[in-house]
């Protein structure tokens, strides 16, 4: 894969200005089904259709994955190779697609999201075919984005995503996770300086380009001025988890006396037992975060009810169980996210 970088040329509810509910839909059901296909087995799409969607205890679509690597099997499909390029404005709707997939139904402003990534730029990469591999009839199409956008400012995405996670993390994770995550991104959110990391891409995307992207990521940021480096680094993952774990493990019988728990420990007990789960990383890099230690605050929340059932993004089968998608928020120093990204380097080099 190239990695050659190109010169770059020189917003669902009423209180979002910048785009119409309208075009935010048509982009979502777009983000939903973002995947890469085989260009060359139109004729067998019909029949793998019917094969993919399995109908699950409650009646529900589920994607089936079958043992070994899937992202290699994927990675095989595609005979054309990509560059990372400079985010450029050509970019920014393929960007505002990409960022739907990390929100869904969230009241945040994507489209003013992708201006600030383009607005960084050289910052950050996107991910498109060469230009030796694009079809003159078709248009190029973004595949991916990394970058890292402030949150600590007044436009409307900023503190749409504070408020977010705030507001999912009072509700999933317990008080002692939210307060971390409060005192970062609440009344203090003006002066602390905290960057969103953008790492998304198409599902299926061959996750070796990870390696080359952060390595630029990490050389970008290290290049920043003083006054423009950051003190934490939030990111949202796109995971899939096994709630069947936590249903089998709740339903045992307690041994000895029994205990009526109050709210705040059934909470506590739950959050536990959702994070002990098994987990899938839609980016297989982001397990690295979690493969040696976790010492940084993070919680999970679910997001079945905002993907349509026939969507990939929805849940999957694996080994016979089901895995439902959430989103995990994680909070790191720079340190970490510095040490991740070399992490990432070292394990997904091309």
């Amino acid at each position: 894969m190239n990695t050659t970088k190109r010169p770059l040329e020189k917003n669902k509810k009423d209180s979002i200005k910048s785009i119409t509910n309208e075009r935010k839909l048509e982009l979502r059901k777009i983000a939903e089904n973002g995947q890469i296909e085989n260009e060359n087995k139109e004729e067998e799409e019909s029949d793998q259709e019917s094969e993919e969607g399995e109908e699950s205890d409650d009646g529900e679509a589920v994607q089936e994955i079958e043992d070994g690597n899937d992202q290699s099997e994927e990675m095989a499909k595609l005979d054309f190779e990509f560059e990372a390029l400079p985010p450029a404005e050509d970019d920014l709707e393929d960007i505002e697609r990409l960022l739907i997939q990390i929100f869904l139904q969230a009241e945040v402003d994507e489209r003013e999201m992708a201006k600030a990534v383009v607005g960084q730029s050289p910052m950050g990469c996107v991910f498109r075919p060469a230009e030796e591999s694009e079809d003159d009839e078709s248009e190029a199409i973004t595949y991916g984005v990394l970058s890292i956008v402030p949150l600590n400012g007044t436009e409307n995405f900023q503190s749409q995503v504070a408020a977010l996670i705030l507001q999912r993390s009072k509700k999933h994770a317990t008080d002692e996770i939210f307060k971390k995550f409060a005192n970062v991104l609440g009344v203090g959110r003006m002066s602390s300086k905290v960057g969103f990391l953008v790492n998304e891409r198409m599902l299926n995307f061959p996750a070796q380009i990870a390696g080359p992207a952060f390595n630029s990521l990490a050389e970008d940021y290290n290049g920043l001025a003083e006054e423009r480096r950051f003190d934490h680094i939030l990111t949202i993952l796109k995971v899939r988890i096994c709630t069947e774990q936590c249903a089998s493990s709740s339903e045992r019988p307690n041994v000895g006396k029994k205990r009526k728990l109050g709210k705040g420990a059934r909470k506590r007990l739950a959050v536990e037992r959702t994070i002990e789960s098994d987990v899938i990383f839609d980016n297989l890099e982001e397990q690295l975060l979690f493969q040696h230690s976790s010492d940084f605050p993070f919680f999970q929340y679910p997001v079945e009810s905002e993907i349509e059932k026939s969507s990939k993004f929805h849940s999957l089968r694996r080994d016979g169980r089901i895995f439902r998608p959430f989103r995990r928020v994680c909070l790191l120093s720079v340190d970490q996210f510095l040490q991740f990204a070399s992490s990432v380097v070292r394990s997904f080099s091309v």
